[in-house]
C-alpha cells in the first residue's frame, strides 16, 4: 500500500510503504476459486432412447383403449335414438297393456328409415321389439342392438312396469354400459 506525506511548505511527495501487519499475513484474504463448469448442451442418446421407449409403452396401451372408447361412443347413438320409441311403447303398454301389436310405420310408430343417425342406418320396431342397425364404422357395420320389452311376470320381470333388456351382436367391449353383460 502506498501513501503520500506532505512536508512543510514545499511540495515534496515521498512514498511510504506500509507493510501488512502480522495478523493480515497470518490470515491472507481468501482467493476466489474460479471453477470452469462444462455446460450441458443437450440430451445423451441413451436418455432420448429411454424417453422414446416410455412413450411407446404408454401408446401401446392408450391407442387400443381409445379405439374401444370411440366405438363404444358411436354404438351409444342407437340407445339415444331409440329412447323416444321406448317411451312411446311404454305409454302404449300403460294405456292398453299390450306391446305385441306395435310395428314400424303403424299406430304412431315412425317408419324404420325415419329414425337414422350418423352411425345408425335405421331403427325398426317389430312386435314391440326395437332393433337398431349400424353403419359408417368398420367395427359397427352389420351389427345390431336390440331392446326387448318384458311385461311384468314375463322374462324375469317381477316388477310392475316394463323391463327393457338389451342384446346385441357387437362385442361386449363395444357395447354401451347399459347393455354390457358383465
Amino acid at each position: 500500500m502506498i501513501s503520500f506525506v506532505f512536508l512543510s511548505n514545499t511540495l515534496q511527495i515521498k512514498p511510504i510503504i506500509i507493510y501488512f501487519t502480522q495478523s493480515v499475513i497470518k490470515n491472507p484474504p481468501v482467493k476466489r476459486r474460479i471453477i470452469k463448469m462444462n455446460k450441458q448442451r443437450g440430451f445423451t442418446l441413451i436418455e432420448l432412447m429411454i424417453v422414446i421407449a416410455i412413450i411407446a409403452i404408454l401408446m401401446a396401451y392408450a391407442v387400443p383403449a381409445y379405439r374401444d372408447y370411440t366405438v363404444r361412443a358411436k354404438a351409444g347413438e342407437a340407445l339415444m335414438l331409440s329412447a323416444p320409441l321406448k317411451r312411446y311403447i311404454s305409454e302404449v303398454w300403460v294405456n292398453t297393456g299390450v306391446v305385441n301389436n306395435l310395428n314400424s310405420g303403424i299406430d304412431g310408430v315412425p317408419a324404420a328409415n325415419d329414425m337414422t343417425g350418423e352411425y345408425v342406418s335405421q331403427i325398426s320396431v317389430a312386435s314391440g321389439i326395437i332393433t337398431a342397425s349400424y353403419q359408417n364404422d368398420a367395427s359397427l357395420i352389420g351389427n345390431t342392438l336390440t331392446l326387448t320389452p318384458y311385461i311384468p311376470g314375463q322374462g324375469g320381470n317381477n316388477g310392475t312396469s316394463l323391463l327393457w333388456v338389451c342384446s346385441s351382436t357387437l362385442e361386449n367391449k363395444f357395447l354401451p354400459v347399459d347393455c354390457r353383460t358383465n
